[in-house]
């Protein structure tokens, strides 16, 4: 199956990624860290339809190994019937080839099916049967029926945070790479470390995460990065 079949069966239209993914990046990405949430007018001004990067900017599509991880993500915890949960699924491959993408990319298109559920629009195809019926005036209908629409045994996906949670060093990667690949705007992303004290921060009103938009909203757009460390040590806080 070609990268532009598995897009679409995602989908992912028109030869680009997931809807709240960024198609272009800057040349300068790997020196100066530009993104969108470092120089958001740049990115704003950009137009999107236009598959053809303007200068300074280069393209960034996923891979077909990584497309079809995604998609292997996507059939393999998404199901027929409602509960029980499946099992967590194992993602094992070599250093490089793009477990972090195929991470995001689920996450993305788990949020596009949120958002495409709550505006009454029919799931992609990976996730429905698509009938064609002959009608009496000899007219081919199209009539989707759902084949897959649970994830992990529910119908409705939880209004809850992704959490990724990763050795402490390797917080401010994906925090990088999750900003290039998400547009400002799509997503709330949240790294997760440090002392007690900034974590009472981080939760209190004050602090972040209340003030998310998406919070406000209680959507589901957002995605906390926390060190694995901070997990162990959680039963040590107040």
């Amino acid at each position: 199956m070609s990268s532009e079949k598995i897009r679409t069966e995602l989908g992912w239209l028109n030869g680009f990624d997931a809807p709240s993914f960024q198609p272009f990046r800057h040349a300068e990405i790997a020196r100066l860290n530009y993104t969108a949430w470092s120089h958001p007018s740049e990115f704003i001004a950009l137009d999107l339809s236009n598959p053809n990067p303007p200068p300074n900017f280069i393209s960034q599509r996923a891979k077909w190994v990584q497309l079809v991880g995604i998609a292997s993500l996507v059939s393999s915890l998404f199901t027929q019937t409602e509960g029980p949960l499946p099992e967590g699924i194992l993602l094992a491959d070599e250093v490089g080839v793009g477990k972090t993408l195929h991470a995001l990319g689920f996450i993305a298109f788990i949020n596009q099916i949120i958002q495409g559920r709550t505006a009454g629009i029919v799931d992609p195809p990976i996730l429905s049967l698509v009938l064609q019926v002959l009608s009496h005036f000899l007219l081919f209908l199209i009539i989707p029926i759902e084949d897959n629409p649970f994830f992990a045994g529910v119908r409705d996906i939880p209004e809850q945070p992704h959490l990724i949670v990763v050795p402490h060093g390797l917080v401010l990667q994906w925090q990088q790479e999750a900003q290039t690949w998400f547009k400002k705007g799509a997503i709330d992303i949240f790294p997760y470390t440090g002392t007690v004290q900034s974590h009472r921060f981080f939760w209190g009103k004050d602090g972040p995460y209340q003030n998310s938009e998406f919070f406000k909203s209680g959507k589901l757009s957002r995605i906390i990065i926390i060190a694995s460390q901070n997990v162990c040590n959680f039963g040590k806080c107040p």
